[in-house]
């Protein structure tokens, strides 16, 4: 999905933060089959949105979803609704994080 071979980094070489971040923070939502990865992503990147502080993450999960095939005029409808919920200046830190990619 990240187009990269993520072996040897942290979530590898520590065992306890790989499960943390499976079994914790997503493992709801893939364990569920109702959504596909590009669904997931999207919710993923909405959330990352939302918050404060992790502009790493929001990229990292960004270029996630440009590479599942979300387009530019995806990623702006996206933005918008971001506008109406969680404010202008949350979804325009989205913008610029997408094109710092």
């Amino acid at each position: 999905m990240f187009g990269r071979d993520y072996s040897g980094t942290v979530l590898f070489d520590a065992p306890a933060v790989d499960h943390g971040l499976k079994a914790y923070l997503f493992g709801y939502l893939f364990s569920r089959d109702n959504l596909g990865f590009l669904e997931r992503e999207i919710i993923t990147v909405s959330t990352l949105a939302a918050l404060n502080g992790v502009n790493m993450q929001l990229k990292s999960h960004l270029g996630g979803a440009r590479n599942l095939g979300v387009r530019d005029e995806q990623f702006e409808r996206i933005f918008k609704i971001l506008d109406e919920c969680v404010g202008e200046a949350k979804a325009q830190n989205a913008r610029d994080v997408l094109k710092s990619l």
